[in-house]
């Protein structure tokens, strides 16, 4: 198993040949370097976050038979410069708790995301941490707010109705009771609801 980054390359050299991976947001690309032709399969990871996926070979698009979560296997001889592209659409879904379908944290595609609450009656030093001191937070008085927004009016059929996108250049969303959303890993020194109560 190997996991790719941003660019990586693989030689196999009992084939003769040299595969180098360069990864876009929601699309990859496969560019085979070969010393002669080789017949061989290639397997990309269909992940079960996506569907729809598109595959080209050489900007030929290959029928895709296999299901989310399994891999797309592409058998063929192939040549030096040869390329495989592709592109996996991501859409808004839901990914309940284990102990209660009603609650669920809300993805775009693989990315988990957050619902940012802000810092209302918040007090310093909180959120931050002294670091010389062992544990100083949980002496904090975090003066949550009564009623914060952490339900989610989902339209199963139509997502978009629930959480609209409101950025093209980056993840940035906001729910139909007008909380922003943002991918957990960009919320910072804030409040943030990640399972939502959910409502339909």
């Amino acid at each position: 198993m190997a996991f790719y980054t941003d660019t990586s390359s693989q030689q196999i050299p009992d084939k003769g040949y040299r595969s180098g991976l360069a990864i876009r947001h929601r699309r990859k690309g496969t560019d085979c370097r070969a010393g002669r032709a080789v017949r061989t399969t290639f397997r990309l990871r269909y992940p079960s976050w996506s569907r729809d996926v598109q595959v080209r070979v050489n900007g030929k698009r290959v029928k895709v038979r296999q299901q989310p979560g399994s891999y797309i296997a592409i058998e063929r001889e192939w040549k030096d410069g040869d390329r495989i592209e592709a592109t996996y659409p991501m859409h808004l879904t839901l990914e309940a708790a284990p102990d209660n379908p009603r609650r669920a944290a809300l993805l775009y595609g693989p990315v988990v995301l957050a619902g940012a609450l802000g810092t209302e009656g918040m007090l310093p030093p909180a959120p931050d941490s002294d670091p010389s001191k062992y544990n100083d937070y949980y002496t904090y008085d975090y003066h949550i707010p009564e009623g914060l927004p952490t339900g989610l009016k989902w339209d199963a059929g139509h997502p978009e109705n629930s959480v609209q996108r409101i950025s093209e250049d980056g993840l940035r969303f906001r729910t139909a009771d007008g909380v922003t959303v943002l991918p957990l890993y960009d919320v910072h020194r804030q409040r943030y609801v990640v399972y939502w109560d959910i409502k339909e």
